[in-house]
């Protein structure tokens, strides 16, 4: 699909994401920090 051109180097960037607790069918998940990576 989509290809980065010779030269062009993509720039990452790490965006910490905190998740509250949650209950999903019965299971508890505890709060927790998740990274969401954006590529550009």
């Amino acid at each position: 699909m989509q290809q980065a051109k010779a030269g062009d180097e993509g720039r990452v960037r790490l965006y910490p994401v905190h998740l509250p607790e949650q209950v999903i069918d019965g299971v508890i998940f505890k709060p927790t920090t998740q990274n969401l990576r954006i590529e550009e």
